[in-house]
């Protein structure tokens, strides 16, 4: 009919639906044993960046071009892989199983039985109450992130205060989360796809950027420059954004533009092979004289955690920090 036209939904209206749909398709598949989205049978456990790629993947099939939905982080939880992400500027939880044949939307929280065991991450569940780690008399502190992971963000957040605090009586040494083969070559420095980050290549060069930062600057450079990265750019603009807080961080660009361009493979290959060695796969990874910590992520509960790591514990430890945090529940990868 004329001045008739086809309506256009959202594809983020379309994602929201299925969304609400999982309800129903929850308790079909019950007995149907789950809603499959492979048209057929699985055979093999993939890995946690295999089924978030193919759940990203399918997605982005059903959204037809008119959005992208994008990965924030994947890890394991209760047997399925719990895939974040962003479609259309919102952020999802979906779950996809370990063989990458169901993929459910969201996920309904069932309310605990009065016998049942509450199932939590590993984040909470194991706090820094009660925890020892090796004693040194200058204790090393080892931090894994993604430039723009914001869980490893807010992890720096409360490391900048410890820092603060504890100075150089600690061994500090931050680490990035580098991948290999990892969805397409626009994550990767290289056509071979070697060294790639999970939100891109743009936060990768970020990543390198902070690695010739610390080899060539003192570390209260280091955090002034991260503390503002965090706070000013994105990995969508971070490629620029970069240059004025070197600037005013007394950062000499040419240098670091150098370093970048000399020195990346060589800097990526070592903070893969310490990836491999820590079995690091997610950000953010914390370990205090090589004991991973799995505790609040606030300054305070930082500094408590690296001051029973001292053989003799300095004055500073007796200060009491911020206790400002966000849930430490979340990471990007693992």
């Amino acid at each position: 009919m004329e001045g008739t036209t086809t309506p256009k939904f959202s594809p983020v209206l379309l994602w929201q639906v299925a969304t609400i749909a999982v309800i129903v398709v929850l308790a079909v598949s019950v007995v149907t044993k789950g809603f499959s989205f492979t048209g057929g049978t699985a055979s093999s456990e993939l890995t946690a960046q295999q089924a978030a790629a193919k759940a990203i993947t399918y997605i982005n099939n059903l959204l037809e071009g008119q959005s992208t939905a994008t990965l924030i982080g994947v890890n394991e939880s209760n047997g399925l892989y719990n895939v974040k992400l962003d479609v259309g500027g919102q952020q999802y939880n979906s779950y996809i199983t370990k063989d990458g044949s169901i993929l459910f939307p969201s996920a309904y929280q069932l309310p605990a039985t009065v016998n049942s065991t509450t199932i939590t991450n590993s984040s909470t569940a194991n706090s820094t109450t009660g925890s020892s780690y090796p004693k040194s008399d200058k204790p090393t502190v080892q931090f894994f992130v993604m430039a723009f992971c914001p869980y490893g963000q807010q992890a720096e957040t409360g490391l900048i205060g410890a820092w603060q605090a504890l100075g150089d009586t600690v061994n500090w040494e931050p680490h990035y989360v580098i991948y290999e083969n990892y969805q397409s070559a626009q994550y990767c420095l290289d056509a071979n796809m070697t060294y790639c980050s999970m939100h891109g290549r743009s936060e990768l060069n970020e990543d390198v950027r902070q690695m010739c930062i610390w080899k060539y600057y003192n570390a209260s450079v280091w955090w002034n420059y991260v503390s503002q990265i965090n706070t000013i750019c994105s990995a969508s603009n971070v490629d620029t954004c970069w240059l004025n807080i070197a600037n005013a961080t007394g950062i000499n660009t040419t240098q670091i533009a150098s370093c970048q361009t000399n020195e990346a493979v060589v800097l990526l290959e070592a903070e893969k092979a310490l990836d491999a060695q820590m079995d690091v796969s997610g950000s953010p990874a914390i370990f205090v004289n090589g004991k991973s910590y799995s505790g609040a992520r606030s300054a305070d509960a930082f500094k408590s955690a690296i001051c029973s790591a001292f053989n003799t514990a300095p004055a500073a430890c007796n200060q009491t920090l911020s206790t400002n945090t966000s849930a430490s529940t979340g990471g990007c990868g693992g």
